[in-house]
């Protein structure tokens, strides 16, 4: 059975700490969300195109743009 992913709250995001060794992800089906050791935190979304390629669509920083603009 695959593992369901938990889905993104504003309060889950920011409990995300950063790792002082390199950055992560959390992805909520399409959406995912970076971590850097900075602090800084980044949205971005992936996509298949219709060709079958895999690609990320950077979207912007969070807190300036808030999980449910992304």
């Amino acid at each position: 059975m695959p593992r369901q992913a938990k889905q993104f709250t504003e309060a889950s995001i920011r409990g995300l700490a950063p790792r002082s060794d390199r950055d992560y992800q959390r992805a909520d089906r399409g959406l995912i969300i970076t971590v850097f050791p900075s602090g800084a935190k980044v949205w971005t979304f992936k996509i298949t195109l219709p060709n079958g390629e895999r690609t990320r669509t950077p979207i912007g920083k969070y807190p300036e743009i808030n999980l449910k603009q992304a």
